[in-house]
């Protein structure tokens, strides 16, 4: 990230590949995908979603009313597990559609990290309230 764009460089070398606009302020918590096909960051009331192939625009996920604070990519299906701040609520974006599938309800109070095992069996969430969930994925 520099001055309002994303700076691809070639990991060995460090060649300049390429810039993309970065259409945002805040830059957040990014990832790439297991096996390098997206990439994401999370911006103050959106989630930009690229596909590495193209760069080209990206898919907006919205944040409805609370921002995003932590989100993680399945392992090897084409899912990002996300939680907003202030929520007890994890939600599964099909990254291929833009859209969300699943919702899940821990109630332990306000979510704050999530991530998948490296298999992609499980996933888990931890809470404001120190207590952590782990639960079968069933994608």
């Amino acid at each position: 990230m520099d001055h309002g764009m994303l700076v691809i460089r070639e990991t060995r070398t460090g060649e300049l590949k390429s810039t993309v606009p970065y259409p945002d302020r805040r830059a957040g918590y990014r990832a790439v995908s297991p096996d390098g096909s997206h990439f994401a960051v999370m911006g103050y009331n959106w989630v930009y979603l690229w596909e590495t192939a193209v760069w080209s625009d990206p898919t907006l996920i919205k944040c409805n009313r609370q921002p995003f604070v932590s989100f993680a990519f399945h392992p090897t299906q084409p899912i990002l597990a996300m939680i907003q701040q202030g929520q007890s609520l994890v939600k599964y974006l099909d990254i291929s559609s833009g859209k969300f599938t699943s919702k899940f309800e821990w109630g332990l109070g306000d979510l704050w990290s999530v991530a998948f095992s490296p298999d992609g069996t499980l996933a888990a969430a931890s809470s404001s309230s120190t207590r952590i969930v782990v639960w079968d994925v069933d994608v």
